[in-house]
């Protein structure tokens, strides 16, 4: 089964060796989750908001991967390095995502990407739909807690 973190990799050419600027504008590729997945693929990349550290990163040959916050980036970086935009119609799932998901923190939507990806990944999302998808998304993530938690007290 492929993954949604699969799916980014695959759509950004994260395993090509080419120098590349994403600016991610959901906050999903800074997040624990995705620097996992890069790391566990052997990626090398640097998450930065600084403009400086950019402009130091862009003349060493072994980062080929920079994330950042910012959207609008100087041409003296952009030129050395390819400059694409991470946003919310990026996000490997079917629907009006951004106007779903602009207001949930990043962990929420990881979270309804890790369930619909286990579920349904052709699943559109809409208004009717996606407070149902949150309840069942934290439901699980309720139940998870409190089997870890019965099992970590069966231990004792």
């Amino acid at each position: 089964m492929v993954s949604w973190q699969f799916r980014i990799f695959t759509q950004f050419n994260f395993g090509e060796k080419s120098h590349k600027i994403i600016s991610d504008n959901t906050g999903l590729l800074s997040s624990p989750t995705f620097i996992s997945f890069l790391t566990e693929n052997q990626v090398s990349f640097i998450i930065t908001n600084s403009i400086p550290d950019m402009l130091s990163i862009t003349g060493k040959k072994e980062i080929l991967v920079i994330i950042t916050g910012l959207v609008d980036l100087p041409d003296f970086i952009t030129n050395k390095y390819e400059h694409r935009h991470f946003t919310y119609s990026d996000i490997p799932l079917n629907g009006q995502l951004q106007s779903l998901l602009i207001n949930q923190p990043v962990n929420a939507s990881i979270q309804l990407l890790d369930y619909c990806y286990k579920n349904d990944p052709h699943i559109v999302l809409n208004q009717t739909n996606i407070s149902e998808l949150f309840s069942k998304v934290f439901k699980i993530k309720g139940y998870c807690k409190l089997r870890k938690f019965s099992v970590r007290s069966n231990r004792f």
